[in-house]
């Protein structure tokens, strides 16, 4: 539940994006250094310091997550936007995008009529 909420924050936070906050950064920054930074994060569980997976993502892995969400969102807005953004915004990654939300909703139902104990 707690991770639900940090996503709807976090979705929200970047809905709420204002134009003061846009205009105070010159130029944006790259989304690829928060994408990298995020997905860096996971690689914590991986080290000799047996870090918990909960912690690392609540504490980590979210708020860069976020903030790439914010800058791709601000980057896409601009005149040139980054190789990154491009990518995202792709048709293919667009039709990727489409069809991965109906697969979440349905992958519940249909797991419990395929379940077996």
């Amino acid at each position: 539940l707690i991770e639900m909420t940090m996503g709807i924050a976090a979705v929200r936070d970047v809905m709420l994006d204002s134009e003061k906050e846009k205009e105070s950064r010159r130029k944006p920054t790259n989304p690829l250094f928060y994408f990298l930074a995020s997905y860096a994060s996971l690689a914590l569980r991986l080290t000799s310091l047996d870090f918990n997976d909960a912690i690392i993502r609540s504490t980590l892995f979210v708020p860069l997550f976020t903030k790439f969400l914010t800058a791709l969102h601000r980057d896409c807005l601009s005149e040139s936007p980054a190789a990154i953004t491009r990518f995202f915004g792709s048709p293919v990654m667009s039709r990727l995008g489409a069809l991965a939300f109906p697969m979440f909703i349905l992958h519940g139902p249909i797991g419990q009529v395929f379940y077996k104990k």
